[in-house]
């Protein structure tokens, strides 16, 4: 079954494969699994990439994307390397100065995932941007290379990328997680979870190929492979684990612990799953961590040391939390301090040891979306 899907092509220089995360060498698949034409591709785009990969000249930078709901842009920082600003010459490393800004004048951006080559940026305006960023010039000045457009599009939130390089978005307010397969070359919205959970905002992929889901009613669950690759764009799935506030046959979260209060992001580090909150029920701005043990989702902790805690990232070393309102305090009534953009800012725990100083990065941003970062290492 296929959707209804508009595609506007406004350039494809520099889109000759098709992107993956972690595209599997022939010598991975399981023995029993005969070759197919999809193993072809998969060995073709890795010799690809690798060309591309060693010809960049930012090979051992990272870069930092956030996106700027109501500045309608998405900003880029460079985080990893010493280099000068394309503006001002000047020596940057770690640096609060934008490396590039790209404008979005149609599009309020809520989330952003990239590859080493790719940036997709999810609009409110129910369309996705996908740029190309396949060398250091293209990320100074990214390409748009597609909007994609789907009937099935209801308020777009988060990012995801699965290991095969499909594309998922939560769409909050029809209550789907849909998937676009083969975002580059040809996309087609071809699956989509229903009330899986209702309202969906953040959304991230383990490393068994699982996803991981939360929504704004105060439900994070996990949706195994088996379910995701039903055929379908009404797929009701049943998840192997859930924890909710109030939601009948989920794990409940202690009372002693108060709740998920308006949870937007999700991510995993060091088998732990991090939620973020930052309703108005105090202490709602927090970050809550949970931990799979047994057939069972348990309860860790929480961190209260948040303003507004958005989207979630973690590069499987670091992870990065996108506070929209950094240093404000949590008295913030989250999203409506629009005049204080000073004080935003995203924050990175080594290790995700949340208990030690974060690196900040802040006064870029008018306002947030849900917050979905994405930070890419160039290899």
């Amino acid at each position: 079954m296929t959707a209804t899907i508009a595609i506007s092509l406004v350039n494809n220089i520099g889109f000759g494969s098709f992107d993956r995360l972690d595209a599997a060498p022939i010598y991975s698949l399981p023995e029993e699994q005969a070759p197919t034409n999809q193993t072809t591709l998969n060995r073709q785009d890795a010799v690809t990439d690798a060309i591309r990969s060693a010809s960049r000249t930012d090979r051992g930078w990272t870069y930092l994307f956030t996106p700027d709901y109501s500045g309608q842009k998405v900003h880029i920082r460079l985080i990893g390397a010493t280099t000068r600003s394309p503006a001002t010459n000047i020596a940057m490393r770690n640096s609060n100065l934008d490396w590039a800004v790209i404008s979005t004048p149609t599009c309020s951006p809520n989330s952003v995932v990239a590859t080493q080559y790719t940036l997709y940026v999810a609009c409110v305006e129910n369309k996705i941007l996908v740029y190309d960023i396949s060398d250091s010039d293209r990320v100074k000045k990214p390409i748009l290379s597609r909007t994609i457009n789907s009937d099935e599009f209801n308020e777009l939130i988060a990012l995801a990328l699965d290991k095969k390089g499909n594309l998922w978005v939560s769409s909050k307010s029809n209550g789907k997680i849909i998937r676009i397969s083969n975002p580059i070359t040809n996309p087609q919205v071809d699956r989509a979870l229903i009330n899986s959970p209702n309202s969906p905002a953040g959304i991230t992929f383990d490393v068994n190929g699982s996803l991981w889901a939360v929504s704004t009613d105060g439900i994070v669950l996990n949706i195994p492979v088996f379910e995701l690759n039903k055929n379908s764009l009404a797929i009701d799935a049943t998840p192997t684990y859930c924890m909710s506030n109030s939601a009948s046959g989920c794990e409940k979260i202690p009372d002693s612990y108060n709740y998920f209060d308006y949870p937007e992001g999700i991510a995993i580090l060091n088998n732990t799953i991090w939620v973020s909150s930052n309703g108005d029920k105090h202490p709602g701005h927090k970050l809550t961590a949970l931990q799979v043990s047994g057939n069972k989702l348990i309860f860790l902790r929480t961190v209260n040391s948040f303003s507004c805690p958005g989207g979630l990232f973690s590069d499987n070393k670091d992870l990065y939390v996108n506070d929209q309102s950094y240093g404000l305090g949590n008295n913030t009534t989250c999203g409506y301090r629009d005049g204080q953009a000073a004080a935003d800012g995203v924050l990175r725990y080594r290790g995700g040891d949340l208990n030690a100083t974060p690196t900040v990065w802040g006064k870029s941003t008018s306002r947030p979306g849900f917050g979905g970062i994405t930070v890419v290492k160039i290899q």
